[in-house]
């Protein structure tokens, strides 16, 4: 008997040879027409010695192809062993292998979905969120403090550094309003502020809270925390509550109709002369957390901002002169 054509059970001539065409080319053998009779052979040590490995079978794969279907093949009883315990055993083989082939299918799908998502899958995640149209977000911080890249007003920005000399709160304040990129006009303004903080005013004294954005005292009441970012949902009440503020700590003689004269810098700037820790820090956190969304924002949203810097710089200038 050819050792390579013969399968040694267990149960001899209980059932019939129940092989996955899958698991043919792995025993070198062609699939038989229906009416064969596969040959069946008591189970001894000496047919399953003699039986080939099947890495030394002729035309055996190197390695089994993936996800391979297992087909069933055609399963009956020869008419000695049709009896009611043989066909019941019958049944269970046919479940347990139609259970095994469906699993398979379902398992095949599954590596094919995960291979799909390590390609594509973040990207497809991202495109699923994308939402349609504008949509305003629930969290109106989530637009300030997102880091969304913005076009810097201009391309020549001097990094201020830490001076050993420099009190630990104005080491942390120039760290924290050097954390965005607003641009050359921001960093003018910072170092003017240093200048100012060269002069020595009074350590004492401080502007004037009335009016100010509420951002600033949020800020205040939570110890100048360089982490903290305040909520600014609406742009222009900001935008329109420090330009009020800024007027109000004007002198006298800086206002014309209301409003700041930002043509008009001589004169006495004793009134801003405030070299506390709420002094004009103040102002520069105020223009700080208001810079953060309007540079997220098309050039036409900064265009306030820009000219509140600018009048600060030339009031700067002065107190630094």
């Amino acid at each position: 008997m050819d050792s390579a054509h013969c399968l040694c059970l267990s149960r001899p001539c209980r059932l019939r040879l129940a092989l996955s065409t899958a698991l043919l080319p792995y025993l070198g053998l062609q699939q038989r027409p229906p009416s064969s009779q596969p040959i069946l052979a008591p189970a001894s040590s000496a047919n399953v010695a003699s039986l080939p490995a099947l890495s030394t079978l002729p035309g055996a794969p190197t390695s089994p192809p993936p996800h391979t279907p297992i087909a069933l093949l055609s399963l009956e009883l020869p008419p000695s062993q049709a009896n009611a315990s043989g066909g019941e055993e019958l049944r269970q083989s046919r479940r347990k292998l139609a259970a095994l082939s469906a699993a398979q299918t379902a398992g095949a799908a599954s590596a094919k979905h995960c291979h799909d998502e390590d390609d594509g899958g973040e990207a497809s995640a991202s495109a699923r969120k994308q939402p349609r149209g504008k949509v305003t977000p629930t969290d109106p911080s989530s637009a300030v403090t997102a880091a969304v890249p913005y076009a810097s007003s201009s391309n020549t920005v001097i990094a201020i550094a830490q001076d050993s000399s420099h009190p630990k709160w104005i080491s942390d304040l120039l760290s924290l309003f050097q954390l965005e990129d607003f641009g050359a006009m921001w960093s003018r303004l910072l170092q003017e502020w240093l200048a100012i903080k060269a002069k020595g005013f009074p350590d004492k004294k401080k502007v004037s809270s009335t009016g100010r954005p509420e951002a600033v005292r949020l800020w205040i009441d939570r110890g100048c925390s360089v982490t903290y970012r305040p909520t600014i949902a609406n742009l222009k009440a900001y935008e329109r509550t420090f330009n009020t503020w800024w007027a109000t700590l004007q002198p006298t003689w800086r206002i014309r109709n209301g409003e700041v004269a930002q043509d008009l810098v001589d004169g006495d700037w004793s009134c801003l002369r405030k070299g506390g820790v709420n002094g004009l820090q103040s102002v520069l956190a105020a223009l700080f957390f208001w810079g953060i969304p309007v540079h997220r924002r098309a050039a036409p949203a900064q265009r306030a901002w820009n000219a509140a810097v600018e009048d600060c710089i030339r009031v700067f200038s002065q107190l630094s002169a």
